[in-house]
């Protein structure tokens, strides 16, 4: 479970919140209501949603699906990540990879961008799968800002689409 960040590998993410779920609802007696997810987390949130329902029933316990999940800025459109990450290309050129520094949580954080793994994230399938496989039961909220500059607007109509002919 878990391990290196990479761009491009949401697998990874995926697996760590189903352990962080499964540990919320066996270890601490938790039922998982909602789930909020934000920009990468959001693709994360659909990939962990599509699961087989044994995989989720084995996280969540009898339901097996999230009663209501609030999706914010969620990409639709991968193949924008390379529009949206074009400042990564001096990094890339100098460098060979793209040193991110942010700030999480207040603490500051760096990762190391390569040019493969933003590549592998702009090759991801658009979720329409994953959205297709939601369990009818859950609600869903999607909010998108209307100043976001990395996320087009267009990709939260893109799920609402999908959500709605479901």
């Amino acid at each position: 479970m878990g391990g290196d960040w990479t761009m491009g590998d949401l697998a990874n993410d995926v697996e760590d919140l189903s352990s962080m779920i499964r540990y919320l609802h066996h270890q601490l007696g938790y039922t998982v209501d909602l789930i909020m997810a934000h920009s990468r987390g959001s693709m994360v949130l659909w990939m962990y949603l599509s699961r087989p329902e044994a995989d989720l029933k084995r996280d969540l316990g009898v339901q097996g699906y999230v009663d209501k999940l609030v999706a914010v800025s969620g990409r639709w459109h991968m193949h924008k990540v390379l529009e949206s990450y074009a400042r990564f290309q001096e990094g890339f050129d100098k460098q060979g990879f793209y040193e991110w520094n942010i700030t999480s949580a207040g603490k500051k954080q760096q990762y190391i961008v390569w040019p493969k793994d933003l590549q592998a994230m702009s090759e991801l399938k658009m979720p329409i799968d994953n959205v297709a496989k939601l369990n009818t039961k859950t609600h869903v909220l999607i909010l998108h800002g209307t100043a976001d500059q990395l996320v087009d607007q267009q990709d939260a109509h893109s799920y609402f689409e999908a959500i709605t002919s479901n």
